[in-house]
């Protein structure tokens, strides 16, 4: 994430197959490029990208190991003008997969009151990342996107410009996350998306994790599905290339088509072909997917 972190704003190798909460990378180890799946329906990847020698971005997953439809998505985005961001990323995502799997595994996660949950995971979030300079090293920030799926039922909770799109088959994607930048800020007042997220300012956040943070507060959204589709949480890597919810839906489908035309559908794959796009289109950005095929009405997986 090339993002300013502004006063209150801030500017801001492997693969593999998960049936349960996953074990974290080692601390100090480079992550540079892999795909995981979770489940059959839940995959996730991130790649460094063409233009930077790190990987600040962090994924985490979670599915129930039955068939029924449960699952948590995490993308954290390390802000790059800060130490250590890709400490504060993984344990950020980390900590916020493992308390929301453990509240779905109990069946206590509760949509009706998800505002509150994901206030206090977010919060036990800042202190873990806080925690990891009790050694004396520098602390980084990071922003970051989580969903919890319980069946039909979707709960987003944000903080900064990581997003989480629905893309159903046979109606309009939609953004269900808003942005903490100056970016939206603008939109907000009038400007054109494209004028805005072009802009100077594009990439400056007014909401973070870490190091003075003032405002913890997620953005949050609950929404209940009817039809079959994608959900997606990805950095401002993917994003960046198709930031509207029509360019995503149509880039999704067109690749999902190109994988059935191949025989090779399935939710890793299309997780491999995002990123492989989004370095086509340049990988100006460390680039990060998640994503999981929901269809709500069939209750029936890819296979």
């Amino acid at each position: 994430m090339n993002h300013d972190m502004q006063a209150s704003p801030h500017d801001e190798d492997e693969t593999r197959n998960l049936n349960a909460i996953q074990e974290p990378l080692h601390a100090d180890q480079v992550r540079r490029d892999y795909v995981m799946q979770a489940s059959l329906w839940v995959a996730g990847g991130t790649d460094i990208g063409r233009r930077h020698h790190l990987n600040q971005d962090s994924i985490a997953l979670w599915a129930d190991p039955s068939r029924s439809q449960r699952a948590v998505m995490v993308v954290s985005d390390g802000v790059s003008s800060s130490p250590h961001a890709e400490r504060a990323s993984q344990t950020a995502a980390n900590t916020v997969r493992d308390l929301l799997a453990s509240r779905l595994a109990q069946g206590s996660f509760d949509q009706q009151h998800a505002h509150e949950v994901f206030d206090q995971v977010f919060e036990t979030a800042n202190r873990a990342v806080l925690e990891d300079g009790r050694d004396g090293r520098a602390v980084g920030s990071c922003t970051l996107v989580a969903a919890v799926i319980d069946d039909s039922r979707v709960s987003i909770a944000n903080i900064g410009d990581t997003r989480a799109y629905w893309l159903p088959d046979n109606a309009p994607g939609t953004q269900l996350s808003i942005d903490d930048s100056v970016a939206q800020a603008q939109m907000d007042l009038g400007m054109s998306r494209e004028e805005a997220e072009t802009s100077i300012h594009a990439h400056a956040i007014t909401k973070w994790l870490g190091p003075e943070a003032v405002d913890l507060e997620p953005r949050t959204v609950a929404v209940t599905l009817q039809n079959p589709g994608w959900l997606i949480v990805c950095s401002d890597g993917l994003w960046n290339y198709c930031s509207e919810a029509t360019s995503m839906a149509t880039l999704v489908g067109q690749l999902w088509h190109q994988l059935g035309a191949q025989g090779r559908q399935s939710a890793d794959a299309l997780a491999s072909e995002l990123l492989a796009w989004a370095n086509g289109q340049g990988g100006r950005d460390n680039i990060s997917v998640c994503l999981a095929r929901l269809e709500p009405e069939t209750r029936h997986h890819p296979r």
